[in-house]
């Protein structure tokens, strides 16, 4: 009777810990993986980098386009003795791929290399690592990292290539312990191991090809990111695998799953020679024996559930039921609450970025890990928002038995953002104010000039006080912009009235007529008289701004200034290839010149700050 229970709690106990360690191991290989692919992509990148410089060297370039190939061999000597003993070969290439120059061996001298599939790529105007083939120099394996030798005009010219011995990946790779069975290794394009402690499978391994590794292989090829469990020569292990950029490359990192889950199977073997030994001693041993057996089960629970207390990650099981089962102190001190307050609700899934509840649900019951932000309220009123992901835990069966989902605050990261924007923000103030002052001189010219006529005027005081409301009306519109400036840095909205644009116009035009030479001749053609809701002295400022410069366009020569306004019906077809702009009646508003236009460089640059073509003095 009392054997039944301990079976029974020992092999919960084992099934527990066998799930946990399971995906915790997987979960650790991907990373070691994601790792180690990073590592790689930063040391080929060195290596591309170094080769492009070579490539764009002016004094190679100049060489090159001249057929001086001998005058090259003193430099890429030069240069092979900086950069060290990995490489087999420092070459310049024509544009027909015949090694022309070389730093190591001069017999290399001539040979034929059009057909690599690094030169065919460089001759296409892009650097890049070649295939990993075996060097017939060394027997050694190498890659070619190639990058393109341009002319003076941007023709392709030749190439500048780099033999790179893969045994510096070799040595990074075999420097990565994991456990005792454990170990790295990379594979090409291709599916051909390329790297590995075991030099003989180097070049000469298929994995694609090898029985129990059609799995690993299949994913690996397609660049993605996971771990998968799988049998090769008899022994069962786990493999963790992540891409390399720029390479179409995969790291992988396999490690025996007996070692892996050495820690359950000892408790297990434990757990059963402690129920042999009951089956023949008597009720008093199996007491005496039960400390000696709950003794290292609780070690091995408690050493995993401090290593999860302690964790600054937060930590959550969710049942297949939805309920959450388990939350460790770090996720309590996210969300502000007591772990006792979050067991038997069901988990916070608010996305930030609007994802339904129900589709993370969806996605996690599939099987699928999510991976994405979720943002609450803590109970002092500030908001939080964590990046997590949830993983699918199976059972032995290969039904879904909970959820985990491992997550980090990054509300602070968020907050450093939008200090960030609002910071870029105060310096578009600048950009404005530039615009600002391009008003006021409109503005101004016209205050000094209806001054200068009040005071030739005075004995005419009724037209003296015409002059003097136009200043009036400028010094309004110069008091008008001053609070435009005021609102932008208050972050408030501004106030829409409905205006006529017909008499904003003709109003601007009056100003304009004073300031435009008399060679430049204005035609009106306003045919409406309809009213919009809109802000009149942004209205004023666009039409003195785009008449201003039609006038600079037209250099003072004879020309024709046309400002149109006119009512517009648009259309569910304009709508459809306008999407910001609905079915309606508008206001068309044109304003044309017969000036000089807008080059197509110009137009390339027309949006950037501070970007002009004029001259100091003429509307800047």
């Amino acid at each position: 009777m009392v054997l039944v229970p301990l079976v029974i709690v020992g092999t919960v106990t084992f099934r527990n810990s066998y799930n946990t360690l399971e995906e915790i191991s997987k979960q650790q290989s991907a990373h070691i993986a994601q790792g180690l692919a990073g590592m790689i992509r930063i040391t080929l990148t060195k290596e591309l980098a170094i080769v492009s410089a070579l490539a764009g060297d002016p004094v190679i370039v100049r060489e090159v386009s001249r057929g001086r190939y001998k005058d090259i061999d003193a430099k890429l000597g030069d240069i092979f003795k900086k950069i060290g003993t990995d490489y087999e070969g420092l070459a310049v290439l024509d544009r027909d791929g015949n090694v022309r120059s070389e730093a190591l061996d001069k017999r290399r001298i001539g040979i034929k290399l059009r057909e690599r599939d690094y030169f065919r790529a460089a001759r296409a105007g892009k650097a890049n690592i070649g295939t990993p083939v075996e060097s017939k120099a060394s027997g050694q394996p190498i890659i070619g990292i190639c990058a393109p030798i341009l002319g003076e005009n941007g023709e392709f010219i030749g190439a500048a290539l780099a033999v790179v011995k893969i045994d510096f990946l070799i040595d990074q790779i075999s420097s990565i312990k994991v456990g005792e069975t454990g170990y790295p290794f990379i594979v090409d394009a291709r599916g051909i191991v390329i790297a590995h402690p075991n030099r003989e499978f180097i070049l000469r391994t298929d994995m694609s090809k090898e029985e129990g590794l059609e799995e690993i292989s299949k994913q690996m090829l397609r660049q993605q990111t996971g771990a998968v469990e799988y049998t090769f020569q008899g022994k069962k292990k786990v493999a963790g695998f992540a891409p390399i950029a720029m390479t179409g490359w995969s790291v992988g990192v396999t490690q025996d799953k007996d070692e892996i889950m050495a820690l359950a199977y000892s408790n297990r073997n434990f757990i059963l020679i402690i129920s042999g030994v009951f089956l023949g001693i008597t009720i008093l041993a199996v007491f005496s024996f039960s400390r000696s057996i709950s003794t290292p089960i609780e070690k091995t629970l408690s050493t995993l559930n401090k290593a999860v207390e302690q964790a600054a990650e937060a930590f959550v099981i969710i049942g297949v039921d939805r309920k959450v089962r388990y939350v460790n102190p770090a996720m309590a001190r996210i969300v502000d609450q007591q772990p006792q307050e979050l067991i038997g609700r069901e988990p916070l899934l608010d996305s930030e970025k609007q994802v339904a509840k129900e589709e993370i649900w969806s996605t996690v019951e599939e099987g699928k890990i999510w991976a994405g932000c979720l943002s609450g309220k803590r109970k002092n009123g500030a908001n939080y928002v964590m990046e997590v992901t949830i993983t699918p835990v199976r059972d032995e069966k290969g039904a879904l038995s909970c959820f985990l989902e491992i997550g980090r605050d990054i509300t602070n990261e968020l907050r450093m953002e939008a200090q960030m924007r609002q910071g870029q923000k105060m310096e578009a103030i600048g950009t404005l104010a530039g615009g600002i002052a391009h008003d006021f001189n409109n503005i101004l010219g016209a205050i000094f000039g209806y001054t200068e006529l009040t005071i030739l005027s005075l004995g005419n005081r009724i037209k003296s006080i015409g002059f003097l409301e136009e200043i009036l009306k400028a010094a309004g519109r110069a008091r008008d912009l001053i609070n435009q400036i005021m609102t932008f840095s208050r972050s408030s909205e501004q106030e829409h009235k409905p205006i006529v644009p017909k008499y904003i116009i003709e109003e601007a035009l009056k100003l304009l007529r004073s300031s435009l030479p008399a060679t430049i001749k204005i035609r009106e053609e306003i045919r409406s008289d309809a009213s919009i809701i809109g802000d009149s002295i942004q209205m004023h400022q666009i039409i003195m701004n785009l008449c201003t410069n039609a006038g600079h366009a037209m250099g003072g020569k004879d020309g024709i200034l046309t400002i149109s306004l006119d009512d517009m019906d648009l259309d569910e077809n304009f709508s459809r290839l306008h999407g910001d702009i609905k079915p309606g009646r508008f206001l068309c508003l044109r304003v044309a010149d017969s000036g000089c236009g807008i080059s197509p460089e110009v137009k390339e640059r027309i949006f950037d700050p501070f970007f002009t073509t004029k001259p100091q003095g003429e509307g800047t």
